[in-house]
């Protein structure tokens, strides 16, 4: 009987201490949020008195006070304290690589909410803007898509990543994720943008009667569009460097409708007339300058 109630004493007094220890934690994560609030109080203070990097160490501490793994109050006093090294190292101290390494760090800690989709954007706009990492940033850009496929926006996300494929030099991928956007997000008005982006690409690559024939779409799919007569004077642009003329005239006259400076097309099929004329040969008819070689075929 006296083994029994023994027994019963100790896994009381286990349970007691037990609760303790977890009041005791309990406290001293308060304690660690209340005293990493003061120090990023008094960093923000000290940014906006013009001491950056004097702030920068403060939010250094406060991260140190605060350790990894934290929850509650701690946890959201991490994430503004990762913030703010983040604003100072980028804005402040001209340090976009470590500022990078921390907006790494929010999108990994914090996955799936607001500040990682913010931390990941700013990520991909720093090493394209700062860093001039294409491949890296085209590489985030698709990480904020791959992560937040529904997020409002999204679909812009998806454009830059094509746009920054093609600053890369990479043609092929540039193509490929344009054509994710339509795929992805056929109801998306920047559906003509990525068109474009493809068209754009496939020029590059040295591709000009393809790139001609993917810009020209552009009016096909969407003719009310803002894009559609910009884009039919560059398929008219590309037509006429592949030698398609009769293409390139076509494209440069329907541009005319709406092009928002209708002269500059005026000028550039001016131009697509006057050299198909010294170069077409004498004794064909003005019908046939635009495919004289096909009518000399026909001919013989």
């Amino acid at each position: 009987m006296l083994d029994r109630l023994g027994s019963t004493a100790t896994v009381a007094f286990r349970l007691i201490r037990l609760r303790a220890l977890a009041v005791a934690a309990s406290i001293a994560v308060f304690a660690s949020a209340c005293g990493a609030h003061r120090q990023l109080d008094g960093a923000r203070d000290l940014a906006l008195s013009g001491h950056a990097q004097a702030a920068y160490l403060s939010v250094k501490a406060a991260l140190i006070t605060l350790g990894e793994g934290v929850s509650g109050d701690a946890r959201f006093e991490r994430l503004r304290a990762l913030q703010m090294a983040a604003d100072l190292l980028e804005l402040d101290l001209a340090r976009p690589g470590d500022a990078a390494a921390y907006f790494r760090r929010i999108a990994m800690e914090y996955g799936g909410t607001e500040a990682a989709f913010s931390a990941r954007m700013r990520l991909g706009d720093l090493l394209h803007d700062k860093l001039k990492d294409f491949p890296a940033a085209a590489g985030a850009y698709l990480g904020v898509v791959e992560a937040f496929p529904n997020h409002a926006g999204a679909d812009e996300v998806q454009l830059k990543a094509a746009r920054t494929f093609l600053d890369a030099g990479n043609h092929d991928q540039a193509i490929c994720e344009a054509e994710a956007l339509l795929l992805h997000y056929p109801q998306s008005s920047l559906g003509p943008a990525a068109q474009m982006v493809a068209g754009h690409a496939l020029h590059l690559a040295g591709k000009a009667i393809l790139a001609a024939e993917a810009l020209h779409d552009v009016a096909a799919r969407w003719p009310s569009s803002p894009e559609a007569p910009i884009a039919l004077v560059e398929a008219g642009d590309c037509a006429a460097e592949a030698g398609e003329e009769m293409l390139a005239e076509r494209s440069y006259i329907e541009a005319l409708a709406n092009h928002p400076a209708p002269r500059t097309v005026q000028e550039s099929l001016a131009r697509l007339r006057r050299r198909v004329a010294q170069t077409t040969p004498q004794g064909f008819a003005r019908a046939d300058a635009f495919d004289y070689r096909g009518a000399r075929r026909s001919a013989n």
